[in-house]
């Protein structure tokens, strides 16, 4: 949880899953539909490895995967983390597909986190605004994305002189012992003119 010791500490919220936006806008996000590598990530706590399994069932791209088998109960390994530059103020959508495999030898959640920093243009300022999800796709992809009343879209209303977003995918294993994992793909961020109004 790298951002969040940068930041401060903030409770997961979970919401109800959103549908897929209409990413046509420009996506901000380095490789997140992990083409082809992990390229243009950091990895704070662990490294997932690469595999070609795709959300949309492409044979020409694939997910990120990571298994967290930390003895402890409670552990949250940060395993994905990229931070973006922002240079226009407005309201930026976060989102992401994730992938929970049944059968599992613990429970956990796969989880996706944001923070706004008004001040830097490498997240290192501090947040004013952070929060998280769950993404419980058991079986299934699912998608979720900062569109719903417990995670509203992110919102840039001044840049101090600068200004970022860090995105941050996290697995995490609810009991001691045991392993949980799953797949994350289709990350995106972007500057979404839907939620415009009164900024400009």
């Amino acid at each position: 949880m790298a951002r969040y010791a940068i930041c401060c500490l903030a409770s997961l919220l979970a919401g109800g899953l959103a549908a897929p936006r209409d990413v046509a806008a420009q996506n901000l996000v380095t490789n997140g539909q992990f083409a082809s590598d992990l390229s243009g990530w950091q990895f704070p706590d662990a490294t997932p490895t690469w595999t070609a399994f795709d959300v949309a069932g492409s044979a020409s791209s694939g997910s990120a995967y990571f298994v967290n088998t930390q003895a402890a109960s409670g552990a949250t390994l940060s395993v994905l983390e990229q931070c973006i530059a922002v240079t226009q103020t407005g309201a930026y959508v976060f989102g992401v597909s994730a992938f929970t495999p049944t059968g599992q030898a613990s429970a956990g959640a796969l989880l996706g986190n944001y923070s706004v920093d008004l001040h830097h243009v490498d997240c290192s300022g501090g947040c004013s605004t952070l929060g998280g999800f769950e993404i419980p796709g058991l079986g299934a992809w699912a998608a979720y994305a900062t569109t719903t009343s417990f995670n509203p879209p992110l919102l840039v209303q001044s840049l101090n002189p600068d200004a970022s977003i860090a995105v941050e995918l996290l697995v995490q294993k609810t009991p001691a012992g045991g392993s949980f994992g799953g797949y994350f793909d289709a990350v995106y961020l972007i500057r979404d003119t839907l939620f415009m109004s009164g900024f400009e």
